[in-house]
């Protein structure tokens, strides 16, 4: 760019648009040639340094710049099998990808300047990799002369593409940023791939255009706060304990801690969508975050929140907001008689781990807070919460989710109804009371995990937690509910009476903790607080 003199010109505000991290395909349109490829690199990696482009082989011989390209030829006819696992790898890899559709740079036209037709790769890969595809026109164009010559002939001025970049000498594009288009809008059962890579086309012309696109988008998450302020904040935090491996389990607020609770509201987002739910907002925050507390699991040595859930204590919340405090009178309506036990009560939810750490003991470390946090509350008698199962599941498996925990934890005395009920069909129910016939709750959950399986889903995780807490009637599913403002996921109202827990959780999640308290780091904590 120093050398060409050249520049690009981006608002603020459609740089907020480009996502900070996780996979992503970059779609553009093909005004220039080359320049304004680099542009888009250059602007995205001023966000984000694993970004790559697709490049033929007249860039890849650019080896200054070959550690940013992923070679491919549109114009080939030839098999690139090697090339298409290099571009997949790249976004299973969580790496942003640019690619232009358009085989060719943009010709007159009698619509005017434009790209001729894209080709559906983008499609492909948005499916294959499950990656949201993210919208940029370029505006900018090569001399009259240029567009003359290829009037007269096409491949002749493909000749003159070098002389058109060098007289762009300070000169300035345009990069104008759409919100990104989650990936199931291209889902095989929605749209074939040449009619979606039209309308792709379109939609991105509509962005240069400042009209309404063709696809429903959702907002780019926010980018992720500065490490060393979550640090900062979380140094006041309140201390339950730490874990072997070194991470810190604390108890953060909002007032106290606004920083880490918008990374907090970031990183809910950014995983509730990885699992097809999430609000489709910037931040998953609401107006119940800043009267709840909020349990943070802290790694020290890489200054991330590995993950968080949020506490709120029924008596409290009772006292000062009545009912209507509970995030989850949003979902259900209470009885009378579910209202005495909300006294002695601590609502979760909002819970999750961060993507890179699903495969450590995160979700228990939390598990581990949650039981200091109850020692230091020791009049709590029931924890309760939504439980979700993901729109990402079929019908059918969420049918025969809902069956089965309200055959075996159902609650039939009426403590709650959801607003928004969970229905399940008639020929679906009497089709399951067959397929979960059995006294046993053990050949029942067996039967539930194989038809699954059938399916490609698993168990949700917190479903299987819950599910394993307590004796029998420790805990129940007062109903399920559709939530609609949450990519219509499916919630079940949990209520777990702690004194019902097996003794293997107490001594797991009870009297461990009291030697995790004694760490050093919790002692400084309890003796400032007392």
């Amino acid at each position: 760019f120093e050398d060409l003199d050249f520049s690009y010109f981006i608002s603020n505000k459609d740089r907020q648009k480009i996502p900070a991290e996780g996979r992503c395909i970059c779609i553009a349109n093909h005004p220039l040639g080359g320049l304004d490829g680099l542009a888009i690199v250059k602007a995205i990696s001023e966000i984000r340094s694993d970004v790559k482009i697709i490049a033929n082989d007249v860039l890849m011989s650019l080896e200054n710049l070959s550690r940013l390209f992923l070679p491919y030829d549109l114009e080939s006819h030839k098999p690139q099998k090697k090339n298409l696992a290099q571009m997949a790898q790249a976004l299973q890899d969580e790496m942003a990808v640019v690619i232009f559709p358009s085989p060719a740079v943009s010709r007159l036209h009698w619509e005017g300047i434009r790209d001729g037709a894209w080709q559906a790769g983008a499609i492909y890969f948005a499916r294959k990799c499950e990656a949201p595809i993210l919208p940029i026109f370029v505006k900018g164009r090569n001399s009259v002369l240029f567009y003359v010559i290829s009037l007269l002939h096409e491949k002749l001025s493909t000749l003159f593409l070098a002389r058109e970049t060098l007289n762009k000498k300070g000169k300035t594009i345009t990069l104008k940023i759409g919100d990104p288009i989650p990936a199931k809008s291209f889902s095989a059962n929605v749209i074939k791939p040449k009619t979606g890579i039209r309308l792709l086309k379109k939609h991105v012309y509509a962005l240069g255009q400042n009209k309404k696109g063709i696809f429903r988008t959702e907002k780019t998450i926010a980018h992720p706060v500065n490490r060393k302020t979550l640090k900062s904040e979380l140094a006041d935090a309140k201390l339950l304990g730490a874990t072997i491996d070194g991470k810190q389990i604390l108890l953060a607020c909002a007032a106290q801690a606004p920083a880490v609770m918008r990374e907090i509201a970031r990183l809910r987002e950014l995983t509730f969508r990885k699992v097809g739910e999430g609000t489709g907002r910037k931040l998953d925050n609401d107006e119940f975050d800043p009267h709840y507390q909020h349990l943070v699991l802290w790694d020290e040595a890489d200054l991330e929140i590995v993950g968080a859930y949020r506490l709120g204590l029924g008596a409290d919340i009772l006292a000062q907001r009545g009912p209507a405090g509970f995030y989850t009178a949003t979902l259900f309506d209470y009885s009378e008689r579910l209202l005495p036990m909300l006294h002695n009560a601590i609502e979760l939810g909002r819970s999750f781990v961060q993507q890179r750490y699903w495969k450590s003991n995160a979700l228990d470390y939390l598990w581990q807070g949650i039981g200091a946090f109850l020692q230091h509350h020791p009049n709590l008698q029931f924890l309760f919460g939504p439980v979700s199962i993901s729109n990402a599941y079929s019908d059918d498996a969420k049918n025969m989710l809902v069956y089965f925990y309200r055959k075996w934890f159902g609650d039939q005395g009426g403590l709650a109804k959801a607003k928004n009920p969970f229905v399940l069909p008639m020929r679906a129910e009497n089709d399951l009371r067959n397929r979960f016939a059995s006294r046993h709750y053990a050949e029942d959950l067996k039967m539930l995990k194989e038809s699954l399986r059938y399916y490609g889903f698993t168990v949700p995780i917190l479903y299987k937690q819950y599910s394993e807490l307590c004796e029998a009637g420790g805990v129940r599913f007062l109903d399920f509910g559709v939530d609609p403002d949450f990519a219509n996921c499916v919630d079940g109202l949990i209520l777990v009476q702690i004194a019902l827990l097996k003794p293997a959780k107490k001594a797991r999640y009870l009297r461990d903790n009291r030697g995790m308290e004694d760490s050093e780091q919790a002692k400084t904590w309890n003796a400032k607080t007392g």
